[in-house]
């Protein structure tokens, strides 16, 4: 999340849309003020489909987030470890 994030604050603070600074919600207020604000043509299209894909990468970046917090704590299953002997490679259970 921080990454998509992180692109879109920075194009906010260059765009002056101080809108896109807000995480998650940040784009999708920004497609409507832009929808509001200018005629309907394919370049406006474009950036509003841009926009919700970011608002949208943004929340699946958080809800990942909070599933690999909440995983912390929980067992994992392990591997069998590799071997490397003389006649090649082998597993050991």
């Amino acid at each position: 999340m921080t990454g998509m994030w992180a692109v879109s604050a920075t194009a906010g603070a260059l765009s002056e849309r101080p809108g896109l600074l807000i995480p998650f919600a940040g784009p999708i207020l920004t497609a409507i003020d832009l929808n509001h604000e200018h005629d309907r043509s394919s370049a406006l299209g474009l950036a509003t489909g841009l926009l919700i894909a970011d608002a949208l990468l943004q929340g699946a970046g958080l809800v990942l987030a909070i599933v690999g917090g909440a995983s912390r704590g929980a067992r994992r299953p392990t591997a069998p470890a590799a071997s490397f002997h003389g006649a090649g490679v082998g597993v050991r259970f």
